[in-house]
């Protein structure tokens, strides 16, 4: 594809969107122009089913999931604490599980008749310990679940802090996740609730008809920005195509990885 026919399909494609110009449209053109006509068209066609989520549809799309969750779900329950999602391994670094978590302070949200006034508190996992589990329910949201490997680690780490915690006491919430880490949720009997599914960006499209050819041009693209093998497709060769406030790793890390200078969605 010819850059002056990328250029004009791509604000094509940022109209119907409804994606801000502003932000985005300059990095992906600049990123473009130093691809071959094979590869502008390969990113154009999987910018058509890439997702952008903004901070301002956060709020929205809790109280979506929100919604999704059985009123009798919270029978004989007398507290309701919320737990952003955290690194055991390495507790200083900031999560977008912290914005999901901070909106629960919202008056909206926070005096929703499916919580029938029960005290809602925003504890940190440490704080986890020193509560009576037997009649509390934990909610932990965050935006986007990839492998499913961070709930499934993040659970892990709550039961070694407080071993009355069973998978009944705990439901996650999140916005968007690709398709293979919700199979993984289910496999582990993890109650959960969502908006919406990712495909894999290159296996899962009907109707790609050059999805070898672009197998063979995104090996070659990592190859050239030196992707490393653990992010290969995105984490867990996930493919994603999209991007939350942060762009997830499991995202193609042509969009955002730090060793291609270009990168239209930097984390």
């Amino acid at each position: 594809m010819p850059i002056d026919k990328f250029v004009m399909k791509i604000a094509d494609l940022f109209s119907k969107k409804k994606w801000s110009k502003e932000d985005f449209i300059e990095p992906i053109i600049s990123y473009a122009k130093t691809r071959s006509d094979a590869e502008r068209e390969m990113l154009f066609d999987l910018l058509q089913n890439f997702i952008i989520y903004n901070y301002e549809q956060y709020r929205s799309e809790l109280l979506k999931i929100l919604k999704l969750i059985p009123q009798k779900r919270f029978a004989n329950i007398s507290n309701i604490y919320i737990i952003a999602v955290v690194d055991f391994d390495n507790p200083g670094r900031t999560k977008s599980s912290s914005v999901l978590t901070y909106l629960f302070q919202d008056t909206k949200i926070k005096h929703l008749p499916l919580f029938n006034k029960i005290p809602i508190s925003i504890i940190s996992p440490n704080d986890l310990a020193s509560i009576n589990i037997w009649d509390s329910l934990i909610i932990v949201p965050d935006d986007f679940v990839g492998t499913g490997d961070t709930f499934c680690n993040f659970y892990n780490g709550l039961k070694s802090l407080n071993g009355g915690l069973s998978k009944e006491k705990i439901i996650f919430l999140f916005i968007i996740g690709m398709e293979h880490g919700i199979n993984i949720l289910k496999t582990n009997n993890f109650e959960f609730y969502y908006n919406d599914i990712l495909k894999k960006g290159i296996t899962d499209i009907q109707n790609l008809k050059k999805r070898n050819l672009y197998y063979q041009l995104m090996d070659s693209l990592e190859s050239e920005h030196k992707i490393g093998s653990k992010m290969h497709y995105g984490y867990g060769q996930s493919e994603g195509l999209i991007k939350m406030i942060r762009t997830p790793n499991n995202t193609f890390p042509i969009f955002w990885h730090e060793n291609n200078p270009l990168a239209p969605f930097p984390r």
